[in-house]
């Protein structure tokens, strides 16, 4: 395996870390990561703990940015910032900002930004490749399926963050266009890995599952129990843009990281996989009663009163969007991808989610 020199960004997060992971694991590249806050290399070497990848060696290869993504280079002089550009042939970029509640012009002042950041970087050396991480969420609110092309003019979000995401590859396809190398990648909602469910965070599909279990809303749901919930899983992920960054016939293309409708489980069959996870589970989710969206608002309001942990009431107070996505059914093709990634066995929910759901709840 040659060594290169490459960047990825958003390596504590959970697409990020398992990538980092992908690399550490199946090349010899020295890797430079953008971490911000306090103690970096503790984080990294948390990251790297916690995949039971660590080791001298593996955290040698590792060159820490203390920085973050939107800084102006990084936080890093000019000539610091074009000396890494210059070394790079890769960048991964993973980070973002998964505040949902994010005021909108802030959280797309960042993420172009951080993008801003990356195609200088790029500039000065036009040989490096960009594997660029968005979302499926860049349809917006729409009736119609996603495909796997650029995404044209969309007015209506779900939230901040995929209006941001849209608005970077709105900046990404220009940048295509005059010859930067850019490959663009949509997961749909990344869960553990495909073998044990194992997870660096829990986000908003924990959440979720959470929510399944009837103990937040006293057992009453609106009717949502058939709704679909794409998922993929983070290794998947990585497996994906690892293989896609080896290629030059991705540059220019986008490539959807899901399941797709066929494949995907309704929440009641997520329900089911919850009862089936641990014996405990099985005896404290009891019979769900379905409620109109009216009086289940009203049920919510009464719940935002209760005395609940801090970080519980932040996730409630989601509640009204993800109402608004069961309303929708999301729909996202990806049989192109598939077709370029035919070397790989696509995984199917059925055979992974209840690891993920396992792992969560132990």
């Amino acid at each position: 395996m040659s060594a290169n020199h490459i960047l990825i960004t958003g390596a504590t997060g959970v697409v990020g870390s398992a990538i980092l992971k992908k690399y550490i694991c199946n090349s010899n590249d020295t890797i430079y990561v953008v971490v911000r806050g306090l103690n970096p290399e503790e984080r990294i070497k948390k990251v790297l703990d916690f995949w039971d990848i660590y080791s001298e060696k593996n955290f040698s290869r590792i060159k820490i940015i203390n920085s973050n993504t939107e800084a102006l280079n990084f936080g890093l002089s000019l000539n610091e910032f074009k000396s890494l550009g210059e070394s790079l042939s890769l960048i991964v970029h993973a980070a973002a900002n998964v505040n949902l509640s994010q005021e909108k012009d802030l959280a797309t002042q960042s993420e172009l930004d951080s993008i801003e950041n990356i195609l200088k970087l790029m500039s000065y050396n036009l040989n490096c490749k960009l594997e660029h991480v968005s979302t499926v969420g860049v349809k917006g609110i729409s009736n119609i399926s996603l495909s796997e092309k650029h995404v044209n003019e969309q007015t209506h979000f779900f939230n901040s963050y995929e209006y941001a995401k849209f608005q970077v590859e709105k900046r990404l396809q220009k940048s295509i266009k005059e010859g930067f190398k850019v490959t663009i990648h949509r997961p749909s909602m990344v869960v553990g890995e495909t073998s044990n469910g194992k997870t660096i965070n829990f986000q908003v599909f924990h959440f979720i599952l959470r929510l399944m279990t009837g103990k937040i809303t006293f057992g009453y749901f609106p009717p949502i129990l058939n709704w679909k919930l794409d998922t993929i899983p983070c290794d998947f992920v990585a497996q994906v843009i690892f293989l896609s960054s080896q290629q030059e016939s991705t540059i220019g293309q986008v490539y959807h990281l899901c399941s797709n409708i066929d494949e995907s489980l309704s929440l009641k069959e997520i329900s089911n996989l919850i009862r089936k996870s641990t014996p405990l589970n099985n005896k404290q989710i009891g019979s769900f009663k379905t409620v109109s969206y009216f009086i289940f608002i009203f049920i919510f309001h009464i719940i935002k009163t209760l005395p609940l942990p801090s970080k519980t009431k932040r996730r409630i107070e989601l509640f009204p969007m993800f109402l608004k996505y069961t309303k929708q059914q999301q729909i996202f093709e990806n049989h192109l991808t598939i077709k370029h990634f035919s070397m790989l066995d696509w995984p199917k929910p059925k055979t992974y989610l209840l690891k993920s759901i396992q792992y969560y709840f132990r």
